[in-house]
């Protein structure tokens, strides 16, 4: 399967790397330069290759959420609360349209399980409190403030926590799910750096996600929203974390 966007941000890049990881390849890729690093490594082992916007094949399909490509089907971005359903059904839809059938069968299909992260894993013994302190980019959610995180982050150390809190890019999209496959609660934005840490490797484990209006349904996969920080708190006190 072959794909591009000019338009997408990284969470929609990792979207599109999953669907075509559950489907038989090879896959093409061709997104903006700026990502190709840490989706490259994030890859690595399978059948995916990445490529710059300049080299799309004929045949590529625009796999951005909102291109607008199976409006035809009733399949159209709006703003969706049920985010998780939409990119379901939209890349259910681009799997027909590659005659390869559907990447996510279930909505638990969408969680990832990429080699780099398994391997990287097994190095990566962290059982703390794991805070993906990274702005959205989307305006997924209007409440998000990395100053009031990172005081947030205070009380989780002053509580006696094991904590690593990660910033903007200081870490790779592999590394930052490997370190989520044994952390004990995963706490972020819904953002690039958060969707590796969705994992099969972790599926159980418990993550409260800043988010609103929109809600990420996984199926099984517990995860409680907050709009901001505060709210954050209160959950986190709520599970008897603070």
């Amino acid at each position: 399967m072959n794909c591009h966007s000019e338009n997408m941000h990284l969470g929609d890049a990792i979207w599109t790397l999953t669907a075509m990881s559950r489907l038989r390849g090879p896959h093409v890729l061709c997104c903006n330069p700026v990502y190709h690093e840490q989706l490259r490594e994030l890859v690595a082992g399978t059948d995916i290759t990445i490529r710059d916007l300049s080299k799309i094949p004929v045949d590529s399909m625009d796999c951005w959420i909102a291109s607008g490509l199976f409006e035809s089907q009733g399949i159209r971005y709006q703003d969706q609360t049920d985010i998780m359903g939409f990119v379901q059904r939209y890349f259910n839809a681009l799997g027909k349209e590659a005659n390869l059938g559907d990447p996510f069968p279930t909505r638990e299909d969408i969680l990832c399980s990429w080699p780099s992260i398994r391997d990287y894993a097994q190095t990566q013994p962290f059982t703390g409190i794991l805070v993906i302190n990274a702005d959205p980019k989307s305006g997924q959610c209007p409440g998000y403030s990395s100053s009031e995180m990172d005081a947030l982050v205070e009380r989780m150390y002053a509580a006696g926590h094991s904590v690593l809190a990660i910033e903007k890019a200081e870490l790779s999209l592999v590394q930052i799910g490997a370190l989520s496959v044994h952390a004990k609660l995963i706490v972020g934005c819904a953002t690039g750096p958060w969707w590796p840490s969705l994992s099969k490797f972790n599926a159980t484990t418990q993550r409260i996600c800043m988010l609103h209006p929109m809600r990420l349904d996984y199926g099984s996969v517990p995860i409680v929203h907050a709009k901001n920080a505060a709210e954050v708190a209160t959950i986190m006190e709520g599970m008897g974390f603070l």
